[in-house]
């Protein structure tokens, strides 16, 4: 796994330097943009490689990579066209070098698959001279890792053809986000998680119970965790994937404690600060003011039970698109663990980082200025919300969200022991049941 990611970050340092340019035509075989490499693995990864042909695949990963590692120097003072044309070639290499590994049926899904991403979403066709679209298009390899996933479902013709327009809707989403915003802004990560989560939902009411967590959990297994995938073409992002990995590799090869640390690799989240808590640390204690009344409530009152600590605020529609799903894990599991949400700053407050979606949904929230302003604010989203976590409310300068690393919609399980024993940075109502099942079976095994 690591020399994998270590072969893709030489690969997508050299290939970023290609990432803004525009060729004029369609380009050649081989010219997908920047982040076609990434995409290669995944569809390989789909193709059922025999240990042979891995081994041949990964020889010439590592060809290539050594390639590129003797050219990047020579690079630095080429033209932007000279650069793109350089790297077209390679990818053709590439391409031509993995066809001759492949049986004839795998080199056709594989072929398929490369065209689907240089239409910008896996199936549908569209131009790729257009900033933002073509293989660079963000989400790209959660959409085909989606794809594949249900093409192994066994789908009935009835599912076949209401996936077929959830898949399309999502397609032409995707497009528009691509042409509308920012690459690699906060603003499109958040709406691609969003679309993803959509996407998600609208899958949920055509697929079997049995078959949505069979997809989910195939999701998960790519992508951690389900909330969306992050644009993969910055060196940075990869690296910090990587680590994301090895933790949990590391947490995998450690030695089992069935009551203190979650068995699943999910959601290690990169957008956590560096120091935050992960699963086995130490619950940072907090003492915070309850928005019904002026006591206080600590955590160590908690102690010997287990608390689902969430953090999040009424201006997240992040957290407003999950906060249905969370009540009812709340009213299914209130009888074996503490449910507590902490409302902190206003993520997305009017006259600060405003979005469409709160526009949308009519939510105009001000950046409380006291603790009896976030009061009332939270008081207002329990009722828009029917929203019935017993909520507290964080200190003005957010002090238990820094403590525990929070983002603007976070999920703490916290053990009997008072030890963390799984995180969820973007709070994802599935994957937070699945571990609270996991969590009790052990203790009454």
């Amino acid at each position: 796994m690591a020399r994998r990611n270590l072969i893709a970050i030489v690969l997508v340092g050299m290939l970023s330097l290609t990432a803004h340019a525009q060729p004029a035509s369609r380009p050649a075989r081989g010219g997908e943009g920047a982040q076609s490499f990434p995409r290669i693995r995944v569809m390989l990864e789909d193709l059922k490689l025999s240990d042979d042909q891995k081994k041949k695949i990964e020889d010439i990963f590592n060809t290539t990579s050594q390639n590129l590692r003797t050219m990047l120097p020579e690079m630095k003072n080429a033209t932007q066209q000279e650069r793109m044309e350089k790297y077209k070639q390679i990818l053709t290499d590439l391409r031509d070098d993995i066809d001759q590994v492949l049986t004839p049926d795998q080199k056709k899904k594989f072929n398929e698959s490369m065209e689907a991403v240089r239409s910008g979403f896996a199936g549908q066709p569209g131009p790729t001279t257009q900033p933002g679209a073509g293989g660079g298009a963000p989400g790209t390899a959660l959409m085909m890792r989606m794809r594949s996933k249900l093409e192994q479902l066994g789908l009935t013709d009835d599912q076949k053809a209401k996936v077929k327009k959830v898949l399309e809707d999502a397609g032409q989403k995707m497009r528009q986000i691509a042409s509308s915003t920012e690459r690699g802004s906060q603003e499109m990560r958040e709406k691609v998680r969003d679309l993803f989560e959509q996407t998600r939902d609208s899958l949920k009411e055509i697929l079997t119970p049995d078959q949505f967590e069979k997809f989910t959990s195939g999701i998960r297994e790519n992508f951690g965790g389900g909330a969306g995938d992050k644009p993969a073409t910055q060196p940075k992002m990869i690296e910090e994937k990587m680590k994301d990995e090895k933790m949990s590799d590391d947490k995998s090869s450690s030695p089992k404690n069935d009551d203190k640390k979650s068995s699943s690799k999910d959601d290690q989240s990169s957008e956590a600060s560096a120091d935050a808590p992960q699963a086995g640390h130490a619950a940072p204690a907090f003492a915070l003011q309850k928005v019904d009344a002026s006591t206080m409530l600590q955590l160590s009152a908690f102690k010997g039970k287990v608390v689902v600590l969430t953090f999040g605020s009424y201006s997240s529609p992040t957290f407003r698109r999950r906060a249905q799903a969370l009540e009812d894990i709340r009213k299914h599991n209130d009888n074996r663990a503490n449910f507590l949400f902490v409302y902190t700053k206003e993520s997305h407050p009017k006259g600060g980082w405003e979005v469409d979606r709160n526009k949308g949904e009519d939510v105009d929230v001000q950046q409380a200025k006291d603790l009896s302003d976030r009061s009332k604010t939270a008081k207002q989203m329990h009722e828009a919300l029917h929203f019935n976590w017993p909520m507290l409310m964080d200190t003005m300068d957010d002090s238990a969200a820094k403590a525990y690393g929070a983002g603007e919609c976070t999920t703490v399980i916290i053990n009997r022991d008072g030890t963390i024993y799984s995180r969820l940075q973007w709070s994802d109502p599935y994957t937070l049941k699945r571990q609270l099942d996991e969590l009790f079976a052990k203790r009454e095994s």
